[in-house]
This record gives C-alpha cells, sequence and structure tokens, in this order.
C-alpha cells in the first residue's frame, strides 16, 4: 500500500484586498506556482505575496476517516508494523520450519493472514454389500469434525491518542462439526480461538505461544503436529 504524507508542500498565495492580507490558493508544484504568479501579476491590482508553506493532504484527512469508520482499516504504518510483526514470528525458533511448510500459507489477497491446514483422519467402513460408510474423527467428547483448519491473522494498531502500539496474533481453528448424538453438520463452526497482545512483536509472540499451550486442546494439538503444522514435537 502506497504512504500517503500527512502534508503537502509548496507555494501559498496572499492577496492584500484592503483589509489584511487573505489566503488565495496553494500551488504543490514550481511549475504551477510560476503561471499562478504570471496570470495574477497581469489580472489581479491588489498586493500580491507568495511565501513556501504547508497543507494538510485531503488523501491522507480521507484516510483518516476511513480508519476511524473502519476500525479494522489499516494504515501504510500499521502495515509496516505488521509486516515486523510476521517476521518476528517466524523468525521465532518454536516457528521457524513455517515459511517452508506448504501446511501454513499465506493468503493472496491479505499478506497478513495465514491459512494452517489441520488433517482431521477419517476413514471408510464396510458395510457388506450397501457400500462404504464414512467414519470421521471423534473428539473426546463424541463429537465428529472434519475439514478442518486454522486463520492465522496478524496486526498492529494504535489507538487514537495513545502513543503506544499494539501488536497482536490471533488463530481461530474453524472445521465442520456435528455434535455428540445430533444428526446436523455446523459448518465452519469455530473450534477455538487463540488471542494474544503485546507492546513489542517479541512479546506478541511470547504470548501467543504461551496461550496456545493453555487454549488449544489436547488432541487439537496431536492433530497439528500430525499435520505438520506449527507445534513442535516435545
Amino acid at each position: 500500500m502506497k504512504k500517503i504524507n500527512k502534508w503537502l508542500y509548496g507555494y501559498k498565495l496572499y492577496v492584500n484586498y484592503g483589509q489584511g492580507w487573505t489566503y488565495e490558493q496553494f500551488d504543490e508544484t514550481r511549475a504551477q506556482f510560476k503561471e499562478n504568479r504570471k496570470a495574477y501579476r497581469e489580472n489581479c491590482p491588489y498586493p500580491q505575496k507568495w511565501v513556501r508553506g504547508r497543507e494538510l493532504n485531503p488523501e491522507w484527512e480521507t484516510q483518516q476517516k476511513r480508519i476511524a469508520k473502519f476500525p479494522g482499516f489499516l494504515s501504510p504504518e500499521d502495515w509496516e508494523h505488521t509486516d515486523k510483526l510476521v517476521k518476528a514470528f517466524f523468525r521465532t525458533k518454536r516457528y521457524a520450519d513455517l515459511q517452508d511448510t506448504p501446511m501454513l500459507s499465506q493468503c493472496k489477497n491479505d499478506r497478513r493472514a495465514c491459512i494452517l491446514k489441520i488433517t482431521a483422519p477419517m476413514k471408510f467402513r464396510d458395510t457388506k454389500g450397501d457400500g462404504a460408510a464414512t467414519v470421521y474423527y471423534r473428539t473426546p467428547e463424541g463429537d465428529r469434525i472434519h475439514n478442518t483448519h486454522g486463520e492465522l491473522v496478524f496486526e498492529s494498531s494504535r489507538k487514537s491518542g495513545d502513543t503506544s502500539r499494539i501488536y497482536g496474533i490471533t488463530l481461530s481453528i474453524k472445521g465442520y462439526r456435528k455434535q455428540f448424538r445430533k444428526h446436523k453438520w455446523v459448518m465452519h463452526d469455530e473450534i477455538c480461538t487463540v488471542k494474544a497482545y503485546g507492546r513489542t512483536p517479541g512479546e506478541a509472540c511470547r504470548n501467543f505461544d504461551r496461550k496456545c499451550e493453555d487454549i488449544i486442546p489436547g488432541w487439537m494439538k496431536e492433530l497439528i503436529i500430525k499435520t505438520g503444522g506449527y507445534y513442535d514435537k516435545v
């Protein structure tokens, strides 16, 4: 995303119509300044003066309004710090193999998000001439699951009026789930969610590591390990 400067630098024109100097216009380029200075000298009988100055960039103002209206919208500065968080995450020894594994792939339309593949094993049971029945993976609670995956999102933001910056990592593990003694599959059901924050990229990664250990169920950790995901065998 292209960085938008807060200020535009150029030339300001002031004209004295008899009641003091009045701000007339702003020219961003030297070519515009020369052209308008000549035109005003030839056509304006009132005293004029040109000074170097700056004006607030209207594109920057529009961007700030979008950020205030849509909290998920990231400014160029937020993108820069989010990239730092992603690099810190992959540099950490525990996650060092993630960039080379096909199990964690970065989204094409959003570089701050990754998809983690998780394989929930299933098998087929012969029904003696009536075809084969699918036996889905069962959790310790008796729920059946399949098509599981994890959505890993990195984000860095700063609240208006606050000088400190927050780095966040969110892992949402979803899948198709049929609860015990239920007859309906729930699509994209959220199995568990891990959210971690920190004042620095390193602190956010450490907090995320610790929360994963506490929140992700043991049977899910085993599936991630067998798939080749981000958990190491201990």
